[in-house]
């Protein structure tokens, strides 16, 4: 339940919603740009952060905070539309500074999280597990989307004093509220199993960080991961951009 709530939280704040916001706001083409590379520019937090495991070995006590502020923070990043005078450029900067500052605590939560989770889920059940997961997930994440959708159609339709960007500030302060209270809260009931005392074996941080690359099929995966990950999001930032264009276009 909690993984359904993240995710669908995550849908109703990314590419889809977040860019037509955006260029509500007043992004232009490279802020849209900034605004989708900057949760990834924030995840060199995880090196910290895998040191912080490593050293506390509590996931659970590092985790569930940072995941409360990372969602929280799109509170702040909804009501920019009602503090700032909108469009311009103060108010997309703005919600630069949000989203920068809350990548660097959902850094922190996901790595955090996987670590929790590999110790959580019987090797003998990840792959039915994490398919089961996604399916839940992933229609959790069609039905929140299709009814966001609704609501900004209905609230640009029906609403005569509002702006169509406060349908948009409305869906983040409330997905903050229900979806990123619940989810964390959800997360904080699974067990943590206790992770074992550090082995002391004499080496520097580097190479502790740099150790699972010598794995040649880990080194084959973060390869692949790398390329997929670069192709998808070269295009998904800016396809609700498109979209916008191409049903403005006569």
């Amino acid at each position: 339940m909690g993984g359904m709530a993240e995710n669908a939280m995550f849908a109703l704040a990314s590419g889809g919603f977040l860019a037509p916001f955006a260029l509500a706001l007043g992004a232009n083409i490279f802020q849209i740009g900034i605004l989708a590379a900057l949760p990834y520019l924030t995840q060199v937090v995880q090196f910290p952060a895998i040191l912080a495991v490593e050293k506390y070995r509590r996931r659970k006590a590092l985790g569930i905070p940072a995941a409360y502020v990372t969602n929280l923070l799109w509170i702040p990043a909804g009501m920019v539309p009602l503090l700032v005078a909108t469009p311009g450029s103060p108010a997309i900067l703005a919600l630069m500074a949000v989203i920068g500052f809350r990548g660097l605590f959902a850094s922190t939560w996901n790595t955090a999280w996987v670590s929790w989770m590999s110790d959580l889920v019987p090797k003998s059940m990840v792959g039915s597990y994490y398919g089961k997961r996604w399916v839940y997930v992933m229609s959790t994440i069609v039905a929140v989307s299709i009814a966001a959708s609704f609501f900004v159609d209905w609230w640009t339709a029906n609403v005569p004093f509002g702006q169509p960007i406060y349908a948009y500030s409305f869906l983040l302060i409330g997905e903050a509220l229900i979806l990123g209270i619940s989810g964390p809260t959800l997360a904080a009931g699974a067990k943590e199993p206790l992770m074992p005392p550090a082995p002391d074996t004499g080496k520097s941080v580097l190479n502790t960080l740099i150790e699972p690359l010598r794995d040649r099929n880990f080194s084959h995966l973060v390869r692949f991961l790398f390329i997929w990950s670069f192709a998808s999001n070269l295009a998904i930032p800016f396809l609700p951009f498109t979209c916008l264009a191409s049903w403005a276009t006569p």
